[in-house]
């Protein structure tokens, strides 16, 4: 599958039009778009089925599947009022998938508070947010993939403990091997292979 921040730049200036995008994976043998949510018109409020649906018709006329799609949550907030917000944009995105007919949606820890408490309190915020998301997208029938990029999640340890702590058949790994931090970043893919359900394969991986 080709993802869409491939072309972020020009999907974001309007130079390249999602049925460009689209035609352009076609002509290059990928048989799938990961169609991050921030290219659809509107985001982040879900746009009337309309849109979705033309969307979706658009990609299947093409010969594609949507194998995915993406948010920009932070559940890193210590606001109560703002990360409730963060998870309502989830569950809007996980409908959305559901219409579009994709199966997972992409979520991240986010970046948090400069001066947040403590990271303890801050994890097991975050895993409490992410289950009552993957509870949620069972409904649908849409899996939640946590990406784990390079932001408050530091560490392949602090991956696994997330992981470990939502308690869902419908939550698991977007493993990103371009963030992994290292210093040994393919000891690092080895612990998380087993909770992979799907892989952002990258041209770059980091190193310490």
């Amino acid at each position: 599958s080709l993802n869409a921040y491939s072309f972020n730049k020009a999907l974001l200036a309007g130079e390249m039009s999602l049925d460009e995008l689209f035609q352009f994976a076609h002509e290059t043998g990928f048989p799938a778009v990961d169609l991050t949510a921030y290219y659809i018109p509107g985001y982040p409020e879900v746009p009337e089925d309309k849109v979705l649906f033309n969307i979706k018709r658009s990609a299947f006329k093409t010969g594609l599947a949507l194998s995915g799609t993406g948010v920009r949550n932070d559940f890193a907030l210590s606001d109560p009022v703002e990360l409730a917000k963060n998870i309502e944009l989830v569950k809007n995105w996980v409908v959305a998938a559901s219409t579009l007919g994709a199966p997972h949606v992409r979520v991240f820890a986010g970046r948090g508070d400069e001066n947040g408490p403590s990271r303890e309190k801050v994890k097991a915020r975050m895993i409490k947010a992410f289950q009552e998301c993957a509870d949620f997208a069972a409904g649908y029938g849409v899996m939640l993939a946590f990406q784990n990029h390079y932001d408050y999640i530091k560490t392949t340890a602090d991956v696994r403990e997330i992981l470990d702590g939502v308690h869902s058949e419908w939550f698991g790994l977007m493993l990103d091997i371009g963030s992994i931090p290292g210093p040994d970043p393919y000891a690092d893919l080895e612990q998380l292979i087993p909770y992979a359900i799907t892989w952002q394969v990258k041209e770059q991986v980091r190193n310490g």
